[in-house]
């Protein structure tokens, strides 16, 4: 299994579809084993709209004041996953 794909599989968000409250959570032993992690959320256009920063095991992000399609990007050092998410009005 590659290092993304490790990622992947180590990677929840909910609830999808969302009213804009969002957790994000990493599988902690990929928290312990490699530590900070981030998330970027990015719009349909490829916008981004906003960038994060954890140092947990888990985040919770309002984007109760955006509605639609978004790209959810969780990156931890070079390994990254990508979520789609819908964030209903």
């Amino acid at each position: 299994m590659d290092e993304v794909e490790d990622l992947y599989f180590g990677v929840s968000i909910w609830p999808n579809p969302s009213s804009g409250i969002l957790a994000i959570r990493l599988n902690s032993n990929l928290y312990e084993k490699h530590g900070k992690w981030s998330v970027e959320i990015v719009s349909v256009l490829d916008e981004v709209l906003g960038a994060y920063s954890a140092s947990g095991e888990e985040m919770v992000l309002d984007l109760s004041d955006r509605s639609g399609v978004f790209l959810i990007y969780v990156r931890q050092g070079t390994r990254y996953t990508v979520e789609r998410v819908v964030i209903e009005p």
